[in-house]
């Protein structure tokens, strides 16, 4: 992976790094950016979360582009975690390497790492976006990608303004815990619905609203609104109170333009629509994004439903404030309003080019049922289903729940003809097992229930390979096994034609007669129906290795998902280039054992803390649990209460912890390392967690099956000194008083004060060169200006002891530092030519001691200059 300054990147992010280099107004640009993925604290409904955020910013920075440009981005992970960014939509054609579905097409962005990702927008105008694409923390790291016309002109009329309105979810758990969670718990659901990162004045903490977004119109004028669905858990009806839209493109393709007051819009999809600003403008109007949701008996959400204002400006209203109008919106449990919405998408004039091709024969065909099963726990062969603990659930595509490879990304072993694809199996053309999918009577999760026989599952890393150019027809059929959610399907790298769709289960020879192949709509997220199906073809054109999913997170996490290998064609053309030569490499994706306490409910426990690094003071917490401090460096202290603890390289700190937490969780222990902020320079973030896990639980009616993933505790910032300075201040002795105290009390003997400090000394013993980071000087550290030097010949005890003539070359540490000067002053901080410091920064190295009486009394005063 390439590495690059991380704080000078952040610098400039911090600048709203979004260069656009404009060649000329007829030729294509560079669009640069810098991503810096790092954490930061939010608060949201009285709760503060530690979130994972590109630059900052919820929603993360947009992507402006005109048809044709050129976009690289820069990401810079400061995160602790792996990231990869996948930019949803564009067809990265013969550069999968750039396409960012993480284990599939790359390893993932470690955390103190860089990558760049170079792509181009050529043939491609409307609205995507991008997302990051492990795991769950997508829902905080996503953005919108918008690509305008390079001649200026749109296929209808010219909007005004363009807004990005994006749909997502507020959470308040450890995303990277979330995945882990639908494995074994329908209880994971989000906090709240967002509409450009605002919960709306629906969301309240103790009686405040939350901020809602708000768009201020003018009268008359156009809007393009930009709909993306960035949400892990739903689809969403949207409309705005006393207004009407045309939809008139979605996931980058134009359509057929057709009016109507509300859009449906799943995961992963985008909608550009137009509207017009022609309601009365002396009042307010509320947009709504609701989610939809499938009814009983499938598991039922929270309804989430996220508020907005329409607000008209440069107007002149008499009368006082009427009121925000409420529109009329669909019932949450309505999935028939989306099914037709998305059935009268049509293509828009003229003809796609490929559209020919796919009029014609058909060389592949694929009938795939989505659903969900289950799988064996501990590798077994054969266990209790029907919601037993033997069981895992997962979701699956003709019965085999994907898995991803977790040493090689597979468009890497596929390239490099690596091993571990021996154990790659196909994707089967249809479902092993014929039944009724849609059977109702296949929901309900139960011991006996009629889903029990048909729900286990395999795992398996499947994919699915076509020859180059081939015209390829999948049918995705909706089930009923164990939930009946639609299913929003996404292919990586291709758009693909919507033939049809239909409720039931699909009939060849009934259905196919149905097909739409005058003006299908092009996109690359299909609305797979509940408990029904929708049929798709597209060309198999662009070489590599793409994912193909649910974009359902509830779906993906637990395996509704395979890859389409399109293999090269017969020309360099047509062939994948070789992967760029800092390709993220997979050097530690699979999580590192972590250290377990195992605790008993009620039981105290001393924890002994040492810091033995080299490098860092550490801050210490444990979630859910607080400390009492009782003794440090093997002396007892007057006890204090505190829920984090902040211990220096060399020192101890003994702390009390109660297992008081509920026992049906478990509890990440975390250590921080603690540095000072820029100018400094900046080292990784270095973080380590543990875990505490309750066991002999037996708690009477408490049944911890299904219960949350670890819980994470709400660290200080790394670089915040102030809880260690004050941590540190709360320190007193404990009782008895020590029997060395009554004489530190009185008079005091010697005085030193010392500086703490760096310098430089003059290499090869010259004695006068350049400073300021210069080559010819060498950095050290000091104490009064003097860097220590250890003898190589003989210990300074024994020489002592003995007498040696060597102890002539020892010299006396001076009392105070040789000059005096503003000790702590920023300024000397950076280190360059000119510098403040490069005046005061010369030092010499030397043998140092301080002698002492017998029993002399000291008191030591130390400063450290930055």
């Amino acid at each position: 992976m390439g590495k690059m300054p991380l704080m000078a990147a952040a610098a400039a992010a911090a600048a709203l790094l979004a260069a656009v280099v404009a060649l000329t107004a007829a030729e294509a640009s560079l669009v640069e950016h810098t991503f810096v993925v790092r954490q930061m604290h939010m608060q949201h409904l009285c709760k503060d979360t530690l979130v994972t955020l590109v630059n900052g910013q919820f929603p993360g920075p947009a992507i402006e582009a005109t048809e044709g440009d050129t976009v690289v981005v820069h990401v810079v992970n400061q995160s602790p975690y792996g990231i990869t960014i996948h930019w949803h939509g564009v067809k990265q054609r013969l550069n999968c390497w750039a396409d960012g579905a993480g284990m599939v097409t790359q390893c993932p962005i470690q955390p103190n790492a860089t990558f760049s990702y170079r792509f181009n927008l050529t043939g491609q105008e409307g609205t995507l976006w991008w997302h990051s694409h492990v795991s769950s923390l997508r829902a905080t790291l996503y953005g919108v990608i918008i690509i305008r016309p390079k001649s200026g002109a749109y296929p209808f009329r010219k909007p005004d303004m363009d807004v990005p309105i994006i749909i997502g979810e507020w959470w308040h758990k450890d995303l990277t815990e979330v995945d882990k969670a639908y494995l074994n718990s329908n209880d994971n659901d989000p906090a709240a619905a967002t509409i450009n990162g605002k919960l709306g004045d629906l969301s309240n903490c103790s009686g405040k609203a939350e901020d809602s977004y708000v768009l201020e119109v003018e009268p008359g004028k156009t809007y393009l609104l930009r709909l993306v669905n960035a949400a892990l858990y739903s689809e969403y009806y949207f409309k705005v109170a006393g207004h009407s839209f045309t939809v008139v493109a979605s996931d980058a393709n134009y359509l057929t333009p057709f009016s109507t007051d509300v859009v449906a819009v799943a995961p992963g999809e985008t909608m550009d629509v137009l509207m017009v600003a022609d309601a009365p403008p002396c009042r307010t109007y509320h947009m709504v994004a609701l989610a939809i949701e499938a009814p009983e008996p499938d598991p039922q959400l929270p309804l989430y439903i996220a508020r907005g204002l329409v607000r008209y400006k440069n107007i002149e209203c008499d009368g006082g404030d009427q009121g925000a109008v409420m529109p009329e919106m669909p019932d949450h449990h309505d999935t028939t309003t989306t099914f037709y919405f998305h059935g009268n998408l049509t293509g828009a004039a003229p003809g796609h080019p490929l559209l020919p091709q796919v009029r014609g024969h058909v060389d592949e065909r694929l009938y795939i049922a989505l659903g969900q099963g289950s799988v064996c726990r501990g590798n077994r062969t054969s266990c209790k289903r029907g919601g037993s603990s033997e069981s895992m659930l997962v979701a699956y595509m003709n019965n085999a729940s994907f898995h991803l490879p977790d040493k090689v990304a597979l468009l890497e072993a596929r390239y490099r003809g690596d091993a571990s694809l021996s154990t790659v199996e196909e994707l089967p053309s249809r479902p092993p097992r014929a039944f009724n999918y849609t059977d109702p009577a296949l929901i309900p999760v139960a011991p006996g229930g009629k889903e029990e026989a048909i729900e286990p599952t395999r795992k398996a890393t499947t994919e699915r390979r076509f020859r180059y150019n081939a015209t390829v027809e999948v049918v995705f059929q909706s089930t009923a096994m164990m939930q009946s959610d639609s299913n929003p399907m996404h292919l990586h790298g291709h758009d693909f034609f919507v033939l049809a769709q239909g409720h039931g289960n699909y009939d060849a020879a009934r259905d196919a007669r149905s097909y739409n192949l005058v003006d299908p709509p092009v996109k690359n997220t299909v609305h797979v129906p509940r408990l029904g199906w929708a049929a798709i073809r597209f060309v198999a054109d662009n070489p590599g290795s793409w994912f193909l999913h649910c974009h359902f997170e509830y779906h993906i996490a637990p395996g509704m998902a395979t890859v389409v290998v399109v293999e090269n064609g017969p020309t360099p053309e047509t062939t994948l280039p070789p992967p760029p030569t800092d390709l993220t490499k997979c050097c530690c994706l699979e999580a590192e054992d972590s250290y377990v306490l195992e605790v008993e409910p009620s039981k105290t426990y001393l924890l002994r803390l040492v810091n033995a690094a080299l490098y860092s003071e550490y801050y210490f917490k444990v979630a859910g649990h607080s400390f009492t401090v009782v003794a440090s460096d093997a002396n007892y202290l007057t006890p204090f209460s505190t829920d984090v603890v902040a211990v220096a390289p060399g020192e101890t700190m003994d702390v009390l912890m109660v297992a008081d937490a509920p026992p049906c969780r478990t509890y990440h222990m975390v250590a921080l390392a603690i540095e000072a902020p820029e100018p400094d320079p900046q080292l990784p973030l270095y973080l380590s967690r543990g875990l505490v896990s309750y066991k002999n639980i037996n708690v009477s009616g408490v049944d911890c099956r299904g219960q949350q993933g670890a819980m994470m505790p709400e660290m200080p910032d790394h670089h915040d000194t102030t809880t260690t300075f004050y941590f540190h201040g709360n320190l007193t002795g404990g009782a008895p008083e020590h029997p060395l105290l009554p004489r530190v009390r009185g008079p005091v003997d010697e005085r030193l004060y010392i500086t703490l400090g760096q310098g430089s000394v003059c290499r090869g013993n010259t004695t006068s060169c350049k400073r300021g980071g210069s080559s010819e000087s060498m950095l050290v550290a000091y104490m009064n200006n003097v860097s220590f030097h250890l003898p190589d010949k003989v210990a300074l005890l024994e020489a002592r002891y003995r007498g040696d003539a060597s102890l002539s070359t020892v010299e006396e540490l001076p009392s105070r530092p040789p000059r005096a000067f503003n000790y702590t002053d920023p300024a000397l901080i950076p280190v360059a030519p000119g510098g403040k410091e490069e005046a005061i920064e010369p030092t010499r190295k030397a043998t140092t001691k301080r002698r002492s009486g017998t029993t002399p009394r000291w008191r030591w005063c130390s400063r450290a200059r930055p």
